[in-house]
C-alpha cells in the first residue's frame, strides 16, 4: 500500500534507459490529483493537476513525455501517438492494474518491511496474497542497508523465491541521499521536518542522522497541505527559534505553493534528494534487452 520506493527506481529506470539508447516515457495513475482522464505533465504543472510523484519526474526528466492517466491501458495509446519515437514506458503502481500485461513486471519490496511478513489488508499492508509475487519477472529489494551481510541477502533471496518462480532474479537497491538547499538558509540553527509520505519514520530516522529536530509534522501519504497547516508550523517555527524547514523532494512539490509564505517568514527548506544503486546494474540491462527483443 505505499512506502516501497516505487519513484526513485521509476528515476533510476528512466536515467538507465536513456543512457542505454531507449526512448523512454513515463505513465502515472497521478494519484492524488483533481482532475481526471489523460494530461500531459508539463514543467510548469501543479500537483493539484497531475500529482506529485509524476511532478517530481517531470522536475527530473523535463525533456521526455511525462503523462498521467487512470486508466493505463488508454494512456498508452495516447504516448504512442504523440511520440512515435517512444519504445519503452515505465508504469509505477502497475502490479495490480491487470488490464496490462508488461513485458516487464518489476516487484518492489522494502528491506524493513518484506512482502513475506506481510498479510493482505486489513490485517496488513498487501493489496493481494504473497503469491501474487509469481507475476514478477524481478523483485527488487528497496531500502536496503549499506551494511548488509552476503549471507543475509542469501536469507532473504531463499524467502523471496518461496513466493515467486525459481527463476526470478532477486536484487538490492540501495538508498543515497543528498541534502539541497531550495531556499535561502536562515541564521537560526534549530530545525523542523515535514513530511507527507508512506514511510514517514524512515525518513525521520535518516534525517536524524544529520540534524536534531525541533520537531516533526507528519501527515498521510500525498497530503495536500493547506495554507492554515503551513501557518501553524510557521508559528511554531518563530517560538522556536527554528530557522529551516527538512523535508523530502516528493514533499516540496507540494509545500513550494507556499514559497513565497515562507520567504516572508524568513523560513528556510532542505531537501532530501533521493537516488538508488542497485546491486548488479549489468544483469538489470541483459534482462531489458532480451525483453526489448522479444518484443520487436
Amino acid at each position: 500500500m505505499g512506502g516501497t520506493g516505487k519513484t526513485p527506481i521509476s528515476l533510476f529506470f528512466l536515467k538507465f534507459l536513456g543512457e542505454n539508447q531507449f526512448s523512454p516515457a513515463y505513465l502515472s495513475r497521478g494519484y492524488g490529483r483533481k482532475t481526471n482522464g489523460f494530461k500531459w505533465v508539463e514543467s510548469d504543472s501543479i500537483v493539484s493537476d497531475v500529482g506529485d510523484e509524476p511532478n517530481l519526474i517531470k522536475s527530473n526528466f523535463p525533456e521526455l513525455p511525462i503523462a498521467v492517466c487512470e486508466e493505463r491501458i488508454f494512456g498508452i495509446p495516447e504516448i504512442l501517438g504523440a511520440f512515435p519515437k517512444v519504445n519503452v514506458i515505465v508504469l509505477d503502481d502497475i502490479f495490480q492494474h491487470r488490464k496490462i500485461k508488461p513485458h516487464l513486471n518489476i516487484l518492489l519490496t522494502a528491506y524493513h518491511d518484506l512482502f513475506i511478513d506481510d498479510f493482505v489488508l486489513p490485517t496488513g499492508n498487501l493489496r493481494e496474497s504473497r503469491y501474487g509475487a509469481r507475476r514478477a519477472d524481478l523483485v527488487i529489494i528497496t531500502k536496503t542497508p549499506k551494511d548488509i551481510t552476503s549471507t543475509e541477502k542469501n536469507d532473504i533471496i531463499l524467502k523471496v523465491i518461496k513466493y515467486c518462480q525459481e527463476t526470478t532474479p532477486v536484487i538490492f537497491a540501495y538508498n543515497q541521499y543528498e541534502w539541497k538547499d531550495i531556499l535561502c538558509q536562515s541564521e537560526k540553527k534549530n530545525y523542523l521536518s515535514l513530511s507527507a509520505i508512506a514511510d514517514n519514520d524512515h525518513f525521520i530516522a535518516e534525517i536524524k542522522n544529520d540534524y536534531k529536530l525541533e520537531k516533526s509534522f507528519t501527515f498521510s501519504d500525498h497530503h495536500q497541505f493547506s495554507e492554515n497547516e503551513i501557518k501553524e508550523i510557521i508559528t511554531f517555527a518563530k517560538s522556536n527559534s527554528v530557522g529551516t524547514i527538512l523535508t523530502t523532494s516528493k514533499d516540496w512539490q507540494r509545500l513550494s505553493v507556499f514559497k513565497e509564505l515562507l520567504i516572508q517568514n524568513q523560513l528556510g527548506v532542505k531537501v532530501l534528494e533521493l537516488t538508488v544503486s542497485l546491486d548488479n546494474e549489468k544483469f538489470i540491462k541483459e534482462i531489458i534487452l532480451e525483453k526489448a527483443s522479444l518484443v520487436h
